[in-house]
């Protein structure tokens, strides 16, 4: 038997239970000596899952179509970063 961080936030999840979805695999005793058994838990972090959906998917997406900048080669980079400078110093 393992205590894990489960136990010591129990509470607070149970407080927070109708607004955070909770899974549990548990395959229940069998036998009546039953030999290993697993019960395990797992919170679903509602705002990580809705951040991963709407904005990380969508920001990998439009920087994949900005992939072709990148070559590898460092004097091309090092024109960017000129490039840029130039271009702020005409606008500032």
């Amino acid at each position: 038997m393992q205590y894990t961080g489960t136990s010591y936030a129990a509470s607070m999840v149970d407080f927070y239970r109708p607004f955070v979805p909770i899974r549990t695999i548990y395959a229940g005793i069998r036998k009546i000596f039953p030999g290993e058994t697993t019960y395990q838990t797992e919170v679903v972090d509602i705002a990580e899952t809705n951040i991963q959906g709407r904005i990380i998917k969508p920001l990998f997406k439009v920087l994949q179509m900005l992939q072709w900048i990148q070559h590898g080669n460092i004097q091309l980079y090092i024109g960017y970063i000129v490039l840029t400078i130039i271009v702020m110093l005409l606008l500032l």
